[in-house]
């Protein structure tokens, strides 16, 4: 427990924590044991001003997105680093640096706490707003899709969004650093496991019947383009009629957007 630390010696921070440890066990359903590096964190946000009440609220949202794809409470990640990427991006992410690795030499600042001093370094692959930016874009989109599935016109849209945020999930879960593709490249593999998983939910005369309006649009295009071009230009058509027919929402670096309307 973050009380069970020694004192810190900022009072304010050590308030900070304390309070934002008893609204994460309530959320959560059961206790914590922060490590150093998740003090870190905590005190990162509380040196840059950022409100509890923010905080909070982003972990309740971010609790949320969990549950809704993993359906356990039990499971709810412990650890703050999952939480920081939805922090930073309601907070003002480019004004906060990065957190201290786990395991980095701690500073005197608040002795006892585990909070890094202002020398500490995040690992290189971690350092740079680019990481940042990609993780809080995930975070924005993961958090979102709750609200999606309340509004999907019907459950076969609503199984597809679900796929998508394991997808998500797992993609904000991996180790700092191991993920070797680009927020672009998984957003693209996001959005074909939408497009198919919505297509297979419809009927088959549904499902043919919007394919067929995307080819009668692409022949006149047939030894004009590539088959990589082709492809791709049936891929935005057929999200555009299900972006009209149902409301369809994809996946973008600006958040969820229906392919039916201007971009």
């Amino acid at each position: 427990m973050a009380s069970g630390y020694p004192g810190a010696a900022d009072p304010g921070l050590a308030r900070f924590l304390t309070s934002l440890e008893g609204h994460f066990v309530a959320v959560r359903g059961r206790g914590v044991q922060w490590s150093p590096a998740d003090c870190q964190h905590a005190a990162i946000w509380y040196r840059a001003g950022i409100p509890l009440g923010t905080v909070i609220d982003v972990v309740h949202t971010r609790a949320r997105a969990w549950r809704f794809v993993h359906g356990d409470p039990a499971s709810l990640p412990m650890h703050l680093g999952y939480y920081d990427a939805a922090v930073r991006r309601v907070a003002a992410p480019t004004a906060l640096p990065m957190a201290a690795p786990q395991g980095a030499p701690t500073g005197s600042g608040a002795a006892g706490l585990g909070v890094a001093g202002g020398d500490a370094r995040p690992p290189k692959e971690l350092n740079g707003a680019s990481q940042q930016k990609d993780d809080a874009c995930l975070s924005a989109l993961l958090d979102a899709l709750p609200t999606l599935v309340d509004q999907a016109a019907d459950s076969g849209l609503a199984a597809a969004y679900r796929a998508v945020g394991r997808r998500l999930d797992a993609a904000l879960r991996g180790p700092p650093g191991a993920a070797t593709k680009t927020l672009d490249s998984q957003l693209t593999a996001c959005r074909r496991t939408l497009l198919r998983d919505v297509l297979d939910s419809l009927t088959p005369r549904r499902k043919a019947g919007i394919v067929a309006r995307a080819e009668a649009e692409l022949a006149p295009l047939a030894g004009r383009y590539g088959k990589r071009a082709l492809n791709a230009r049936r891929e935005r058509l057929v999200e555009r009629f299900l972006g009209a027919d149902l409301q369809l929402r994809v996946p973008t670096a600006a958040g969820w957007h229906n392919p039916n309307t201007a971009a």
